[in-house]
């Protein structure tokens, strides 16, 4: 019996990604939300916002609802996103 492996830490070729630059200072970000409908997902973005909107006085100023985990971000949110938010939480939960 023979069994396959998935090795994480490979990177595939091409597979890079170049990041946007960080901003010059924090206070009063507007902050975007991706929810990705885990269990607990929502919570904990909205905890880790409301600690930055107390230490840097940033806002959420919008949250953007997934169909479910396996969906991507509609094109009508990534708008909104680019346009009302200075940067984007995401993660998973559960």
């Amino acid at each position: 019996m023979s069994h396959e492996f998935f090795d994480p830490t490979f990177t595939a070729p091409g597979a890079g990604m170049e990041f946007v630059p960080r901003p010059q200072q924090l206070d009063g970000l507007r902050i975007g939300i991706i929810n990705n409908r885990k269990n607990n997902a929502l919570a904990i973005l909205k905890g880790i916002a409301g600690h930055l909107e107390s230490r840097w006085g940033m806002t959420v100023a919008h949250v953007a609802d997934k169909e479910s985990p396996a969906h991507g971000v509609s094109e009508e949110e990534l708008a909104v996103l680019l346009k009302d938010c200075d940067f984007v939480l995401a993660g998973v939960g559960d």
